[in-house]
């Protein structure tokens, strides 16, 4: 990982990568725990809650080489931090569209999880910018 040479600390833009690989593998495995309520709480099928844990746990995986990369990609952690923010977006958008569908424990995971990417991509475009 990239260091900075004074003291010894990893950049800003890596422990923001690996934040999101963090956020990632937490919200992959959380909705695989718990599949069954959070079908109810969303109003979908267990088969579509699985799936959207494994795109959350691929995406933890798939981001892991750029966050341990010395010098990651621009043009990827760009790409990354507004996927991030477009899904942050959509989901907000879901969230207040189908409000009356979900349970209130959907509502709470949604607004936080939308949230979350939000900071985090805006996090990344962040650091990207002070790299």
């Amino acid at each position: 990982m990239l260091q900075d040479e004074t003291r010894g600390e990893t950049s800003l833009l890596n422990r923001v990568l690996w934040a999101d690989v963090a956020f990632e593998a937490i919200a992959g495995a959380v909705l695989l725990a718990t599949a069954t309520l959070a079908d109810r709480w969303f109003d979908l099928p267990t088969a579509t809650i699985y799936i959207l844990a494994a795109v959350f746990l691929v995406a933890a995986v798939a981001i892991v080489p750029l966050a341990r990369a010395d010098e990651p990609s621009r043009q990827a952690v760009k790409g990354l931090a507004w996927a991030n923010i477009a899904g942050g977006v959509l989901a907000w958008a879901a969230l207040l569209l189908w409000w009356d569908r979900f349970e209130g424990e959907g509502r709470w995971l949604l607004a936080f999880a939308a949230d979350a990417v939000l900071v985090i991509g805006a996090a990344e475009l962040i650091a990207l910018r002070r790299r």
